[in-house]
């Protein structure tokens, strides 16, 4: 999809670019986490699925969605960022 629409409205100036976000660290995965049988176990698994040692932040997934609408990044258009501590390459 964000392929096609790219293509749909790049003659109107518009980069379409999808953000992947994977495990991050909010209230909800945290509560997730306490609430497991073994919480520190829980964490570990959540973290041994992806090649980076700890589980991302909302600030990071903030800093890639600022990086793939900055102007400068113009040439940028039907793109999909994974922001998953690299998840999806392990």
């Amino acid at each position: 999809m964000t392929k096609a629409m790219a293509v749909d409205h790049s003659g109107d100036g518009i980069r379409i670019n999808c953000l992947c976000p994977g495990m991050i660290e909010t209230e909800m995965v945290a509560n997730l986490i306490s609430g497991s049988a073994n919480p520190e176990q829980t964490r570990q698994m959540m973290i041994d699925r992806r090649v980076t040692p700890y589980l991302g932040s909302a600030e990071e997934v903030a800093r890639a969605a600022l990086f793939l609408s900055a102007p400068e990044n113009r040439y940028t258009t039907g793109a999909a960022l994974a922001v998953d501590g690299g998840a999806t390459v392990k």
